[in-house]
């Protein structure tokens, strides 16, 4: 079974593999397990100790989102992948994970606007025409309390983006560049267990 080491520098996205043998492998897992078993008898094994909860409860009963696992939803356009984005990401962040959204469709003040929206229940368009009803800023102001509660565990700053060439109807985009991801400062922000959203 492979096992991955410290990525030397600049090499970040080609891990050395170690080998590990399959009964060393089978004891780490039996050791995990009576920690869980020691926890859950303490009372103290939490659902995020074992997979990355969704807030979702058929998804939770099921598993979650499972550690060390890339998991990828897919969809057309329109079919609600950054909804579910933010849902997954505020779950984790409330529960005290760490997340990092990394967002190049929209700009920020859209996917604030979406966040506020799905917080608040006042449409996210009018939010961004300015046409909402001043009265609602009680609202708005009571979900930014709620969202400092949690809204620490969650970053957007992981490194500057580069504008590269679009496609499907957009004139450009950006992305976080390979030299970014590999940096020393990049791998020093993300921390074992940290969540990373792509969209």
């Amino acid at each position: 079974m492979p096992r991955y080491t410290q990525h030397p520098p600049g090499d970040m996205l080609r891990p050395k593999v170690l080998w590990k043998k399959f009964d060393d492998a089978y004891a780490d897992r039996v050791t995990t397990l009576e920690q869980w078993a020691v926890l859950k008898s303490e009372g103290k094994l939490r659902p995020e100790d074992l997979y990355i909860p969704t807030g979702l409860r058929k998804w939770d009963a099921n598993g979650g989102v499972t550690r060390g696992v890339l998991t990828v939803l897919g969809g057309v356009d329109g079919q609600g992948k950054s909804f579910v984005k933010k849902h997954l990401a505020t779950s984790a962040a409330k529960v005290g994970l760490r997340v990092a959204m990394i967002d190049f469709e929209d700009p920020e003040a859209k996917t604030m606007d979406r966040e506020i929206a799905a917080n608040t229940r006042i449409d996210s368009r009018r939010l961004g025409l300015a046409t909402f009803d001043p009265m609602d800023l009680d609202l708005i102001f009571a979900s930014l309390d709620d969202v400092r509660k949690w809204g620490k565990n969650i970053t957007a700053e992981l490194g500057t983006t580069s504008q590269i060439a679009g496609s499907r109807g957009k004139d450009t985009v950006n992305i976080l560049p390979k030299n970014v991801l590999a940096t020393q400062v990049l791998q020093k922000k993300m921390q074992d267990g940290d969540i990373i959203y792509w969209v």
